[in-house]
């Protein structure tokens, strides 16, 4: 699903990351709540932001979604760099597979 977030956890009313995270909840697997928009306050600097409340009852808090977000982007990074190693691999002149 697609959220906005503060990018930070003292925003300032500016700092903000729309962002794709899983529809399932991290703790239980269960949905995720459809987000909507509301306010995060950071003092008194409101930041327009996506808010949802999940099913289940988990609270996911704005440090956790960026947590999950980052190791996402790991993950993604670390697939494709893998997926590239390996069709580097198997595309290589003279490459001996081992194969007959």
């Amino acid at each position: 699903m697609i959220v906005t977030i503060p990018s930070r956890q003292e925003h300032e009313g500016i700092y903000a990351m729309t962002i794709e995270i899983s529809d399932f909840c991290p703790i239980c697997g269960g949905p995720r709540g459809v987000p909507i928009q509301g306010l995060s306050y950071d003092g008194n600097r409101p930041l327009n932001v996506s808010i949802w409340s999940n099913p289940c009852g988990h609270v996911d808090y704005y440090s956790r979604v960026r947590e999950e977000y980052k190791q996402s982007v790991i993950n993604k990074r670390s697939q494709k760099e893998v997926k590239t190693i390996i069709d580097n691999i198997e595309t290589a002149p003279g490459t001996d597979t081992g194969y007959k």
